[in-house]
């Protein structure tokens, strides 16, 4: 896998290096479509809404318009893509649920699943220091505080000093998962 994605690397220079001076009228968005549990809480597939298969890095480069800089604290899911190019195009009234990247500081995201072989589907909001994810059924419900669980190795969801984080996470996600997955109840 990493040969694989160092031959990527590679190839992305040669266009890069072909596109020359015409990079100030060129977007490039690199990124990933998911990421991968592998074996992170025992799982090794991508329809779940942890942190190893919900993150995935992103490279944005568009000479004269976009200042370089690397940030860990932003929240931008794939969707602000189609948003960003729209704008960039200059297409107007096309309604979207995307927010440019560029003109929007996002908070969190919406994190939503349907059934899936043995996952229950779910709800959730995703910050950069927070997961919460209820689940349909009787699975319960998750909150992983990133600043002091980065590997979202203890649930604290019904810790009494995560209360208020709990209910302010449980409202974005009840606020954001509309409509929800087929089988989903709050």
């Amino acid at each position: 896998q990493h040969t694989t994605v160092m031959s990527i690397d590679d190839q992305l220079k040669n266009i890069m290096d072909a596109a020359g001076n015409r990079l100030e009228n060129t977007i490039v968005i690199y990124m990933a479509d998911n990421g991968l549990m592998l074996g992170s809480h025992r799982l090794h597939k991508k329809d779940v809404p942890y942190r190893m298969a919900t993150e995935i890095p992103m490279y944005l480069r568009w000479d004269g318009h976009v200042t370089p800089d690397t940030s860990t604290a932003r929240v931008t899911p794939q969707i602000d893509m189609t948003a960003l190019i729209r704008d960039a195009v200059g297409i107007n009234g096309w309604q979207m649920e995307g927010q440019n990247p560029l003109t929007t500081d996002r908070t969190g995201v919406l994190v939503e699943q349907i059934k899936r072989q043995a996952h229950p589907a779910y709800c959730g909001w995703r910050t950069a220091d927070s997961l919460y994810v209820r689940y349909s059924g009787i699975a319960g419900s998750e909150y992983y505080d990133y600043i002091t669980d980065p590997e979202e190795l203890n649930n604290v969801v019904d810790k009494p000093a995560y209360a208020d984080q709990v209910t302010a996470a449980r409202l974005a996600a009840k606020d954001a998962c509309t409509p929800v997955p087929p089988g989903f109840k709050w």
